[in-house]
């Protein structure tokens, strides 16, 4: 009957290992996909960052060409 009984808790013990390992290996594949995510934030960041200097630029750029041919207001 003991013996019955240890089995018993050993399968279960081993079940539960085995859903730990699961939730192991899925916390891992998250933080992986989480890191990636953070890079690709980082790359839009910077593109976004290097849209506005350039929009910037340009803008400077075209007042400048309207103040020369007496295009710009005021």
């Amino acid at each position: 009957m003991a013996n019955d009984l240890d089995n018993l808790v050993l399968g279960q013990l081993r079940a539960i290992r085995a859903d730990i390992a699961k939730l192991k290996r899925h916390a891992e594949s998250t933080k992986a996909q989480l890191a990636g995510m953070g890079q690709q934030i980082g790359a839009l960041t910077i593109g976004v960052y290097g849209g506005r200097s350039d929009i910037e630029e340009l803008r400077r750029r075209l007042d400048r060409v309207e103040r020369r041919l007496e295009l710009a207001d005021g």
